[in-house]
């Protein structure tokens, strides 16, 4: 059964009457101030963005007094609106509305970006950031040049108002309705109805910085606010018909769309703006050469080819020092705890006892001596400063290029000395010495003063006969 006689006209009317006749409810483990705030904060920013876009020219045109900042004025406050449904998510205290706000979150935070970029390129165009100087240097020949800034804006804000094919975070068939499932009533028709306000906002907003506003194709000024409604119209049908044309996108499949797809669109938009600008005598001087070149920089490394390496099959280079697991090379370990004592995260554990060796001749004295019963390293504590390495007197702890240690469970990251024993022969050798190399310092002093040693007790054994023949053979 319609409401209304031709085609269901009054079915709108008979759905806020149901609405309003709703109980209203409020789940007892619900925070209820934000629970019962959250849709008006999700549908007023919109109605505050509607009175800063300019329908038509002249001063007493809709959007006229308050547009001298219009695009940071309007992606500001749009960007308000989705904090409603985060804190209806966050505030009713079930799970599946909680993971509908962690996915509009998610999705705010991918096409904010690209969303931004988009708009940043028309306002290079123009000079200007106003809603209506951009629209009073609008030309005709920005529509090819700006279309895929304006692809990138339409679809960016078709999933931060979270429309299909955009709308993981109300999946029903998933998550029932996403941070909505518990509003009923006129709450729910606040979420609703702020939905269908975002379409209005967004259509308008794509007509103003890309398809000219109130510019007609016949210079007919004079209509313009029918311009902009007609444009807003058609691109708020555009919208609708995606709705049953296009089946859902997959959470990774929206993520990957906005990061790899649209943000290096918005780039190149901004290189091909900032490319026409800066050659271009006409327009107002803008520094758009520099810009172009810089992102010239950033999309040909965005563009580079990706070579896929086959690990395990094909290891990959690493640094002399990479920052691996420890290798503990047990024999020059002279248990003095150093190590132990100087880490900072307190993650290395040893333990030792004493054994006396008897004197090897007799008249001698014993002799004792630490043995290491226990080495191990606690990997979960352990922020790979390498201090401990550096610290060793008796180089008994490298860096190993081993990485595979992950395990199920954390107390298993608590290596023993079997385990660092293993690493130790992952470590690489040594590169061998340059024979070429200049020696340090260091040790060309030590040999020289060695040498001079060595003939000093050369010259005294030389000496020494001369010596007992003098004395008639006693020394």
């Amino acid at each position: 059964m319609y409401a209304g006689g031709f085609h269901g006209w009054a079915q709108l009317v008979a759905d806020g009457v149901k609405f309003a006749q709703k109980e209203d409810v409020v789940p007892a483990a619900a925070d209820r101030r934000v629970f019962q705030l959250a849709p008006a904060v999700a549908l007023l920013p919109y109605l505050l963005v509607l009175a800063v876009i300019p329908v038509g020219p002249g001063d007493g045109a809709v959007g006229q007094a308050v547009d001298s900042q219009g695009i940071f004025f309007v992606l500001a406050v749009m960007g308000v609106g989705v904090l409603g449904s985060l804190m209806g998510g966050w505030a009713s205290a079930n799970k599946f509305s909680l993971l509908g706000g962690l996915r509009t979150a998610a999705q705010l935070l991918s096409y904010e970006l690209p969303m931004l970029l988009a708009a940043a390129s028309v306002a290079m165009a123009a000079g200007t950031v106003s809603l209506t100087g951009i629209l009073d240097g609008f030309q005709w020949w920005w529509l090819p040049w700006q279309i895929i800034g304006a692809l990138v804006f339409f679809t960016a804000g078709l999933a931060e108002l979270q429309r299909p094919p955009f709308d993981m975070p109300v999946a029903d068939s998933e998550i029932i309705f996403g941070a909505y499932t518990e509003y009923t009533g006129l709450r729910f028709a606040l979420f609703l109805l702020a939905e269908y306000a975002g379409i209005v906002v967004l259509c308008a907003l794509t007509a103003v910085l890309f398809l000219g506003g109130w510019h007609g194709p016949f210079g007919a000024d004079g209509l313009g606010w029918l311009w902009t409604l007609l444009k807003t119209a058609v691109l708020a049908f555009v919208v609708i018909w995606l709705r049953v044309s296009y089946p859902r996108l997959r959470e990774d499949q929206l993520q990957k769309l906005a990061w790899t797809t649209l943000v290096p669109l918005a780039l190149a938009q901004i290189a091909l703006t900032g490319i026409v600008e800066g050659g271009d005598q006409l327009m107002p001087p803008l520094p758009g050469s520099g810009l172009a070149k810089g992102l010239a920089v950033t999309l040909r490394t965005m563009t580079r080819k990706t070579v896929t390496e086959q690990y395990p099959e094909v290891q990959p280079e690493l640094p002399p020092r990479s920052r691996g697991v420890i290798g503990l090379f047990e024999e020059n370990c002279t248990v003095c705890m150093l190590c132990a004592r100087e880490c900072p995260d307190w993650c290395i554990y040893i333990d030792s006892h004493k054994e006396t060796s008897p004197p090897a001749a007799p008249g001698g004295r014993e002799r004792s001596r630490n043995v290491l019963d226990r080495f191990a390293i606690d990997f979960s504590l352990c922020m790979y400063c390498g201090i401990c390495i550096e610290v060793c007197p008796f180089d008994a702890l490298f860096w190993s290029p081993e990485f595979e240690y992950a395990e199920t469970d954390i107390h298993e990251l608590t290596h023993e000395r079997d385990k660092l024993r293993e690493w130790m022969w992952t470590v690489p050798e040594p590169p061998a010495l340059d024979p070429a190399a200049e020696e340090p310092k260091e040790i060309a002093a030590a040999r020289k003063a060695a040498d001079k040693l060595a003939a000093q007790l050369a010259q005294e054994q030389r000496e020494q006969p001369s010596r007992q023949d003098e004395n008639g053979g006693t020394p």
